[in-house]
């Protein structure tokens, strides 16, 4: 049997993971980039959104890890672009970025993924803006949307 690293013959471990959504949809504010905060989880047994962090996730040890986020923007808010960002430590720019097109009658979904290396502490957030007009949000599973931030270590660091 092998262990996450590979070792042959090790106990098999539990690599940290989490997959925390919205329930409820968050309103956005108009040019601002701001924080998704959470208010549900799917899983999360190795703690890592930490208590009640609701913002973000906390990488619990040092390694390589694969994040990724799904938004839907609802209805609204002009013809324009819709964005969502990966941040570690609050630093910018962003860890992963992705800009999509949206037009104001349709819901505009956008997915992000990418591998960091994280050390242990590291924290890493969600954070979605719009530019357009009027008002946009982050629709939550309970109107219909899927709205998720999922981190799961792959490797420990090399």
């Amino acid at each position: 049997m092998q262990d996450l690293q590979g070792a042959a013959g090790a106990s098999p471990s539990i690599a940290p993971a989490a997959s925390v959504r919205l329930d409820a949809n968050q309103t956005l504010t108009l040019g601002s980039v701001d924080a998704v905060i959470f208010d549900a989880e799917d899983f999360d047994p190795a703690n890592l959104r930490g208590d009640l962090q609701a913002s973000k996730l906390i990488a619990p040890t040092t390694g390589i890890y694969a994040v990724s986020a799904t938004g839907t923007f609802t209805v609204g808010g002009g013809n324009s672009y819709r964005q969502l960002g990966i941040y570690v430590n609050g630093a910018t720019p962003p860890a992963a970025l992705e800009r999509v097109s949206a037009i104001a009658t349709a819901e505009t979904i956008v997915s992000i993924a990418g591998v960091a290396q994280l050390i242990a502490g590291d924290e890493v957030t969600l954070r979605a803006n719009y530019v357009g007009t009027g008002t946009v949000a982050l629709q939550g599973a309970n109107a219909g949307g899927v709205t998720r931030l999922k981190m799961h270590r792959l490797a420990p660091a090399s």
